[in-house]
């Protein structure tokens, strides 16, 4: 599967305060030579305050 890099300009019209935060990752997978790397990624959220003590 090819991998569609991220531009500036898609990330900074919906969530501008996400655009610093995409660079410096995108900075720290090239310095180790990850660029075009895929991932799987999982969130999970404690809806209910549940696991407040973990």
């Amino acid at each position: 599967m090819p991998v569609i890099p991220v531009s500036a300009t898609r990330i900074e019209s919906p969530a501008p305060g996400l655009l610093g935060l995409v660079k410096k990752a995108q900075l720290g997978l090239s310095q180790r030579g990850l660029e075009g790397e895929r991932a799987k990624v999982a969130l999970c959220l404690d809806h209910n305050g549940s696991m407040r003590t973990l």
